[in-house]
This record gives structure tokens, sequence and C-alpha cells, in this order.
């Protein structure tokens, strides 16, 4: 789920020992990178909630975390399974040829052989590759997201120009 004006940062895990801390799992590139975060937004009935952050400790994609307020294992299940946000002024800025995966939802793509195909409809993280999601004609394609595939991407105009595998845009639009 996208909310205005803020990324996914991660979701809380589980609890973590009997003081209330949490673990989370951490969706970003370089989780180290928010160290020092000092506030996180977890999302409740569609709202997003501020909490203070006590203390962070993270390790690899994952951090145990206290916040404010939550110190009893009770209260801190009640936050398990939920997504945290963070606003989009805390996104580390990139360089002109990289992209974060959320950013691409809505660029317009053309493939260098087949021509516009549509709007990136959502991005598909799996463990083996990461995937773009595009509605051509009422038929659903997944194009690989890597180097070989992107040809270039105009942040400003919002489009990608992809160069796909021989024979998968037919593949899914000959049926």
């Amino acid at each position: 789920m996208q909310k205005q004006g803020y990324f996914l940062f991660g979701r809380v895990s589980k609890t973590h020992g009997v003081k209330g801390e949490l673990n989370i799992r951490i969706d970003v590139d370089d989780p180290y990178e928010f160290e020092s975060l000092k506030m996180m937004f977890i999302e409740i009935n569609k709202n997003l909630i501020p909490y203070f952050i006590q203390e962070m400790r993270i390790s690899g994609q994952k951090a145990f975390v206290s916040l404010v307020d939550i110190n009893s294992v009770e209260k801190a299940a009640v936050l398990c399974g939920r997504d945290i946000y963070l606003p989009e002024a805390l996104i580390p800025r990139l360089d002109e040829n990289q992209f974060y995966l959320q950013e691409i939802i809505g660029y317009e793509v053309t493939d260098i052989h087949f021509g516009p195909l549509g709007k990136v409809q959502d991005v598909i993280e799996l463990p083996q590759q990461n995937l773009m999601q595009l509605l051509v004609d009422g038929h659903e394609i997944l194009v690989p997201i890597h180097d070989e595939t992107i040809v270039g991407i105009d942040k400003v105009r919002k489009s990608i120009e992809i160069e796909a595998p021989d024979g998968l845009i037919d593949l899914y639009l000959s049926n």
C-alpha cells in the first residue's frame, strides 16, 4: 500500500524479549542509513500513527526497536504484522541512473522493439528477481527489472525504455 508523502520502510515481524521490544524487517537497500531514526509511523486502521523510537539496533535487514510507551509484550503484540512508513524526505538521494523500485509505479514503459506498452501497475519483489507488472490490452505482462532489460529511465518524464527478452511480450499477448 502506498501512502502519499511516505515510503514503506518495513514491517513489524514479532515481539522480542519481555519489555515490549519489536523485531522489524527492514525493506530498504541500506538499513544503516537510518540508524539515527527518531520516529516511525505504523499503519493502524489505514492511518499512520507516529511512534517515537527509544532505541534501535540494526542487524542486516532487521532491527530490534524499543518505542516510547510500548513497555510490555502485550502492547508490542498489537503492532505485530503492521507496516512501518517514513516520510519521503528521509529517502536517500540516488544517482540519476538509479531508482527505487516503488518509485517506478506509474511510469510509462516503452520497449525498443515493440513500442509503447503502458504504465507500471506494480512492482513484484521476488527472491530470484524483481518484476514490473504492466497491463497491456487487458493482458498482464511481467518484465524483469535488471540492467540487461532497462535501457534508460527518465525521472522527469516518468518513463522507462526497456529491451524485453526475445519473445517475452509476444508470449503474454498471444493468449
